[in-house]
């Protein structure tokens, strides 16, 4: 059934609040989660997510206890621990029931657990050796390292659509690609394709503004290179769209 994440017994009353205050008032006081008195409180509610972390007061780095929460569910997405700026120890990642998708020990530098629900068989556009990439069928697919669902909520959070578009009855869409290393990192973005100088912008500013690092798919035994397309689709609210049903794809549906 899985890794079922509980820090302790209060964990089970901030995930049915709704009430972010709240949330972060219970989670600075859960015992499960130091606090360091050397250290500066830092939270930071974003328009999906909120993210509480310390600073060090002398360095100004990242130092202690990092925490994710979901703004909708109030569920912890994220737990882990920062050591001068840096990640280390064995970090939590979540689904918003409470399910740890990946595990992933910073120390050792290597994947603890995988949810079998994210790690399954599919077909990717794997590179070929020459430059081009093709259709073929993974054994495990390219995972971020990170909660569930993160790309698509971190591509969506801060978002919006141009007043010009507003109240058009006519569907948009636009998309770009970036390629996914043997290494697990992010390269050769590709914006290209894309007209709309604030989209274009938009795009490009995903992946500058985080620090993507993925777990490569594995083909014959592998690590393979793999080929990402991120599909925007912005449609009137009454408008119904069809899904793309590809896993190397990334839909971001937007209604006017």
């Amino acid at each position: 059934s899985g890794n079922k994440f509980m820090l302790n017994p209060i964990n089970s009353i901030f995930i049915k609040t709704d009430k972010m205050k709240k949330l972060v008032f219970l989670l600075l006081m859960l015992p499960g989660i130091l606090w360091s008195q050397e250290v500066n409180k830092k939270i930071k509610i974003g328009s999906m997510v909120t993210e509480i972390y310390q600073i060090s007061d002398d360095t100004k780095v990242k130092n202690g206890s990092y925490v994710v929460l979901s703004n909708m569910q109030a569920d912890t997405l994220v737990l882990g621990q920062y050591r001068d700026g840096v990640k280390t120890g064995r970090w939590n990642y979540l689904k918003n029931d409470g399910y740890i998708i990946i595990q992933y020990d910073y120390t050792a530098d290597s994947c603890a657990w995988i949810h079998p629900m994210v790690c399954h068989s599919d077909t990717f556009l794997v590179g070929t050796g020459d430059g081009n990439f093709a259709p073929a069928k993974v054994e495990r697919p390219p995972l971020l390292i990170g909660y569930y669902n993160e790309m698509k909520i971190r591509f969506v959070s801060d978002f919006h659509i141009p007043k010009e578009m507003l109240g058009s009855t006519k569907p948009y869409s636009f998309s770009g690609t970036y390629v996914i290393g043997t290494d697990g990192k992010v390269s050769n973005i590709n914006s290209d394709e894309i007209t709309n100088k604030y989209f274009k912008k938009y795009f490009e500013s995903r992946f500058q503004d985080y620090e993507w690092q993925f777990l490569p798919a594995i083909f014959n035994g592998k690590p393979v290179e793999c080929k990402m397309i991120v599909l925007f689709s912005i449609n009137p609210k009454k408008v119904k769209h069809p899904s793309r049903q590809k896993a190397y794809i990334l839909e971001i549906k937007i209604y006017t």
